[in-house]
């Protein structure tokens, strides 16, 4: 790959991280103080998903047209970032596996528009290239490949 298209990539990468704000409760129920958001709403789409509660820095596929996270996107989008960022991949990668995220049948949230959505896990095989930080730095994370599995087990 030409240094430069290599390098128009990896700015992609880091340009497209986003403050993603998304309470699923707070969108069910309305904000205090505004008017009641329309009752069919409360069994619309991820009306059983009401314990998400996103407030976090997320890599986004492209925060223009995209501007909401993929689960699956974000696990492949590690891969490459890992290779410039590391540590912010692997807390992404570690952010979605948090209780606030997952239902609690295990599921991670698939995206904004259905997070029930059935996708494969790909995050386990994700990490395999963050693992490549040992060539990196002389030594992996083994305690960051614990956390992920217990997680997807």
């Amino acid at each position: 790959m030409s240094f430069h298209v290599q390098r128009q990539a990896y700015a992609g990468l880091l340009w497209n991280k986003q403050y993603y704000n998304y309470e699923v409760e707070t969108w069910l129920n309305g904000d205090t103080g505004q008017p009641a958001p329309p009752e069919a709403r409360k069994q619309g789409r991820n009306h059983n998903w009401p314990y998400l509660f996103n407030r976090d820095v997320i890599s986004m596929p492209d925060t223009w047209e995209y501007p909401w996270y993929a689960s699956w996107d974000l696990a492949f989008h590690c891969v490459p970032l890992s290779r410039i960022d590391p540590d912010f991949a692997k807390k992404q990668l570690v952010l979605f596996m948090r209780e606030w995220y997952m239902h609690p049948n295990g599921q991670l949230p698939a995206y904004e528009w259905n997070l029930g959505d059935v996708n494969p896990l790909c995050t386990p095989g994700c990490t395999e290239g963050l693992h490549l930080e040992k060539k990196m730095k002389g030594k992996g994370d083994v305690l960051f490949l614990k956390r992920i599995f217990i997680n997807c087990s």
